[in-house]
Protein backbone atom coordinates (compact mmCIF):
# COMPACT_ATOMS: atom_id res chain seq x y z
CA UNK A 1 0.00 0.00 0.00
CA UNK A 2 2.60 2.55 0.56
CA UNK A 3 4.48 1.71 -2.84
CA UNK A 4 1.10 2.89 -4.23
CA UNK A 5 0.78 5.99 -2.69
CA UNK A 6 4.33 6.95 -3.59
CA UNK A 7 3.60 5.84 -6.93
CA UNK A 8 0.44 8.39 -7.26
CA UNK A 9 2.36 11.39 -5.47
CA UNK A 10 4.96 10.88 -8.43
CA UNK A 11 2.11 10.73 -11.04
CA UNK A 12 0.59 13.85 -9.33
CA UNK A 13 3.63 15.48 -9.30
CA UNK A 14 4.63 14.98 -12.95
CA UNK A 15 1.42 15.97 -13.80
CA UNK A 16 1.42 19.13 -11.48
CA UNK A 17 4.97 19.91 -13.22
CA UNK A 18 3.15 20.04 -16.90
CA UNK A 19 0.72 21.73 -16.17
CA UNK A 20 2.89 24.59 -14.36
CA UNK A 21 5.17 24.59 -17.59
CA UNK A 22 2.04 24.85 -19.83
CA UNK A 23 0.85 28.26 -17.93
CA UNK A 24 4.17 29.33 -17.95
CA UNK A 25 5.69 28.56 -21.18
CA UNK A 26 3.46 31.19 -23.63
CA UNK A 27 4.44 34.04 -21.78
CA UNK A 28 8.00 33.32 -21.94
CA UNK A 29 7.90 33.09 -25.78
CA UNK A 30 5.66 36.03 -25.83
CA UNK A 31 9.16 37.81 -24.47
CA UNK A 32 10.61 38.22 -28.46
CA UNK A 33 12.91 41.17 -28.77
CA UNK A 34 13.32 41.67 -32.25
CA UNK A 35 11.81 43.59 -34.57
CA UNK A 36 11.39 44.44 -38.79
CA UNK A 37 11.76 46.88 -41.16
CA UNK A 38 10.76 47.46 -44.94
CA UNK A 39 12.88 48.81 -46.99
CA UNK A 40 12.25 50.29 -50.94
CA UNK A 41 14.88 50.98 -53.02
CA UNK A 42 14.08 53.50 -56.05
CA UNK A 43 16.44 56.00 -58.38
CA UNK A 44 16.06 59.32 -58.47
CA UNK A 45 12.88 59.77 -60.72
CA UNK A 46 10.78 57.23 -58.32
CA UNK A 47 11.32 54.26 -59.96
CA UNK A 48 11.84 50.88 -58.26
CA UNK A 49 15.13 49.14 -58.04
CA UNK A 50 15.62 45.25 -57.64
CA UNK A 51 19.16 43.88 -56.79
CA UNK A 52 20.45 46.65 -54.72
CA UNK A 53 22.56 45.49 -51.75
CA UNK A 54 21.11 46.87 -48.09
CA UNK A 55 23.48 46.75 -45.33
CA UNK A 56 21.65 47.03 -41.54
CA UNK A 57 24.21 47.52 -38.27
CA UNK A 58 22.75 47.43 -34.90
CA UNK A 59 25.13 49.92 -33.48
CA UNK A 60 25.16 49.10 -30.23
CA UNK A 61 26.81 45.43 -31.24
CA UNK A 62 27.90 46.78 -34.36
CA UNK A 63 26.53 43.37 -35.76
CA UNK A 64 25.46 43.70 -39.44
CA UNK A 65 23.14 42.36 -41.76
CA UNK A 66 23.04 42.10 -45.85
CA UNK A 67 19.81 41.79 -47.65
CA UNK A 68 19.12 42.46 -51.56
CA UNK A 69 15.79 44.26 -52.70
CA UNK A 70 13.59 41.86 -54.96
CA UNK A 71 12.76 43.28 -58.39
CA UNK A 72 10.24 45.74 -57.39
CA UNK A 73 12.90 47.26 -54.88
CA UNK A 74 11.57 45.98 -51.76
CA UNK A 75 13.21 43.72 -49.13
CA UNK A 76 11.57 43.48 -45.64
CA UNK A 77 14.25 42.60 -42.87
CA UNK A 78 13.23 40.57 -39.96
CA UNK A 79 14.99 39.39 -36.80
CA UNK A 80 16.44 42.85 -36.11
CA UNK A 81 17.90 43.82 -32.60
CA UNK A 82 16.11 46.72 -30.94
CA UNK A 83 17.85 49.75 -29.51
CA UNK A 84 20.13 51.32 -30.72
CA UNK A 85 21.51 55.32 -30.35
Amino acid sequence: MFQSARSESRVLLVVLFALVTLVLAPPLVGQDTTTSIRVEASNPDGAEVGGVTITITHVPTGRTQVYETNSQGVVTARGLAVGGP
